[in-house]
């Protein structure tokens, strides 16, 4: 789903706020090869959740134009899952990779809002920055042949493969993350129920 944020004013300056943002991907393919040679199994899972939750202060508490500051925090886990099964002349073959990797940061925001007439909707703009560590970036691999099995890593990081060339490298412990800091600027729609 998109990005979603809820609002809730505990007072008429203060703002507290929860956004939420959750994405699923799964494939799936199976069948049997020609003249017998085997079959073949292959399936691929992949997620990507955050959670946000922020503050943000509104200078003035009329609704006419509205300027205010904030802060979020971030964090979030991304997971991956591809499972191979394939049997050849008799010989059965397993390759598991897995993926987990946890997201942490902090970000700043300043933006402005108008409220439409005297509706409870309001369109405004924000820009914020944030800062984001990724942890975790490392794909553990299962691979069993027949009786023999085997456990290694490799990078999941496209850009790290990159820059560090390490692309077929094959690691029995690995460690790997990336810090990266950036800025956006944000349209925002919102709409607003009275509490009783």
């Amino acid at each position: 789903v998109p990005l979603v944020n809820f609002k809730y004013y505990s007072t008429s300056q203060l703002e507290w706020r929860l956004g939420l943002q959750f994405y699923k991907t799964s494939e799936k393919l199976k069948g049997d090869l020609m003249e017998d040679a085997g079959s073949v199994t292959n399936k691929k899972m992949e997620s990507y959740n955050r959670i946000t939750p922020g503050v943000a202060y509104h200078f003035s508490s009329r609704n006419i134009l509205d300027v205010y500051v904030g802060a979020s925090l971030p964090f979030g886990w991304d997971r991956n899952r591809q499972i191979g099964e394939s049997k050849y002349n008799g010989v059965k073959e397993l390759n598991n990779v897995t993926r987990g990797s946890f997201v942490i940061g902090a970000g700043g925001f300043i933006g402005l809002q108008a409220f439409v007439a005297d509706l409870p909707f309001s369109i405004g703009l924000e820009y914020g920055f944030s800062g984001l560590l990724h942890t975790g970036l490392k794909n553990k691999h299962e691979v069993q042949s027949g009786d023999e099995k085997q456990t290694y890593y490799t990078p999941s990081d496209k850009d790290m493969i990159k820059d560090f060339g390490d692309e077929g490298s094959r690691y029995d412990k690995l460690h790997a993350k990336k810090g990266e800091f950036g800025s956006d600027v944000r349209i925002t729609f919102s709409y607003y129920f009275k509490k009783k």
